[in-house]
């Protein structure tokens, strides 16, 4: 099993939901159309202000998105619209910033 470990200067408090501004013209699309996330969610963050930047390797990855898919009603319309291709580098990574950051709603 693998695991992902941040190491942190100070504790990083509540976090979000955030695509950097450098992924959001791949994925912003998508998300709109197919209603990924509610309230505005991801918030668009410049990278410097991203608390964790998970990526994942390709085998934890690959298990991560068979796990997804096996959750059909929630998977199927974003297998279909991105290709699986697509829909894996979509799962690979997950930024999230400190709320503190959130200039609108908070997202939950």
């Amino acid at each position: 099993m693998r695991t992902a470990v941040v190491l942190c200067e100070r504790p990083l408090g509540q976090l979000a939901s955030a695509v950097t501004d450098r992924d959001h013209p791949r994925w912003s699309v998508v998300n709109e159309q197919l209603g990924v996330f509610k309230n505005g969610c991801p918030v668009v963050t410049p990278e410097h202000r991203i608390a964790v930047d998970l990526r994942l390797d390709p085998f934890t990855v690959d298990r991560k998105v068979r796990a997804l898919r096996a959750q059909v009603a929630e998977s199927a319309s974003l297998v279909t619209a991105m290709d699986i291709g697509g829909y894996t580098a979509w799962v690979a990574r997950r930024p999230s910033r400190r709320r503190r950051y959130v200039r609108r709603p908070a997202c939950r």
